[in-house]
């Protein structure tokens, strides 16, 4: 596992940690240390991982190229531990930001109406 987290020294343990479980669980079709889009579905599904696999393997109408084949580095179809591994912290980052907007919208308060305010308020002072 040391010589697995030197060679993907450029992306945190944690993702490089998700994507040797990932294929621990995926690799299965030919046990060829690479995952193709068949494999992650067959697999991954009902999983702590299913999330991932539908946010990298699902076409996203937004997005001129599927994440899987963004990911997919040498364009071979499949991925092999690195490719995965950077997927994996762009998924995990993905999540914080999903987090931190969530908590930033919860947290925000409601702007205020001037015409609810009734008369005699001044709306620009309360928003000092």
């Amino acid at each position: 596992m040391a010589l697995l987290h030197e060679l993907c020294d450029a992306v945190p343990e944690a993702a490089v940690d998700m994507a040797q479980a990932i294929f621990n669980l995926a690799d299965r079709h030919s046990r060829n240390g690479l995952l193709t889009v068949s494999e992650m579905r067959s697999y991954l599904g009902g999983t702590e991982f299913s999330e991932f696999c539908g946010w990298l393997t699902l076409d996203d109408p937004g997005r001129r190229v599927s994440r899987f084949k963004q990911a997919d580095t040498d364009n071979d179809g499949a991925m092999d531990m690195y490719e995965l591994a950077e997927a994996a912290a762009e998924f995990q980052q993905f999540q914080q930001e999903q987090a931190s907007a969530t908590v930033a919208l919860v947290e925000s308060p409601a702007p205020l109406d001037p015409q609810e305010l009734g008369e005699g308020m001044d709306a620009e002072r309360l928003l000092e």
